[in-house]
């Protein structure tokens, strides 16, 4: 997955450490936000063409877009992770 590499440096900066920690509501919302059962097993399904060489253009942005969007969900599920377990974490 070349190119993914300058986005998620993007991503990791605008996520990067916030003046205000989210709250514990927010923080509970974003991880709640995941991919559905089909986007999974599309994701799989794309993963093992690529495995295979069998990618075709459309396919590989398809799954450039899966990896970009995993990637901002890590790092989202992070940052909620830390405001959950943080004691100045607002509640609303």
């Amino acid at each position: 997955m070349v190119g993914a590499a300058p986005q998620l440096g993007i991503l990791e900066r605008l996520l990067g450490p916030q003046s205000e920690p989210l709250s514990r509501d927010v923080a509970r919302f974003f991880l709640g936000v995941t991919f559905t059962d089909v986007e999974l097993r599309r994701i799989a399904e794309l993963s093992e063409k690529a495995n295979e060489g069998e990618l075709s253009a459309e396919e590989r942005d398809e799954l450039l877009s899966y990896v970009l969007l995993k990637d901002f969900l890590t790092i989202l599920h992070s940052h909620a992770r830390e405001a959950l377990h943080s004691p100045a974490a607002p509640v609303e």
